[in-house]
């Protein structure tokens, strides 16, 4: 009954994900680590960068430079991975402007999460 309510152009997408999602889980529980040695490296930057830094709501600047920064080594080590293991298809223009927008969406959301304190936004609505 769900599945006669929906449209063809949403159901068929919607499937492509899921098996998608299936095929990956797959490949974990059968032992395929290929990108293991990424998300390591940058779980262990991101310790780094969160004792160096030290973000907090308190400590704007660390806050933003950390959710932009942090992007760097996930992304990189993601990359290396991967032309380590296959050969992709695309460009190093590709591969390093994402990086890039990667961190700026990363500072656009620590904007989002804390906002500035109230008596810095009184200041500049009076200027």
């Amino acid at each position: 009954m769900l599945g006669t309510a929906r449209s063809t152009k949403l159901a068929v997408p919607w499937r492509a994900d899921a098996a998608a999602d299936r095929q990956r889980r797959a490949a974990l529980l059968n032992g395929n680590f290929d990108l293991l040695p990424a998300a390591l490296a940058t779980g262990i930057a991101g310790v780094i960068l969160l004792r160096v830094l030290r973000p907090s709501a308190t400590r704007d600047a660390a806050l933003r430079g950390f959710a932009f920064v942090l992007t760097v080594p996930q992304y990189t080590t993601y990359y290396v991975n991967l032309l380590a293991v296959e050969s992709p298809r695309w460009i190093i223009h590709f591969s390093v402007g994402n990086i890039g927008v990667a961190g700026a969406v990363g500072w656009t959301l620590s904007l989002l999460l804390v906002c500035a304190p109230h008596h810095e936004i009184e200041a500049a609505s009076d200027a």
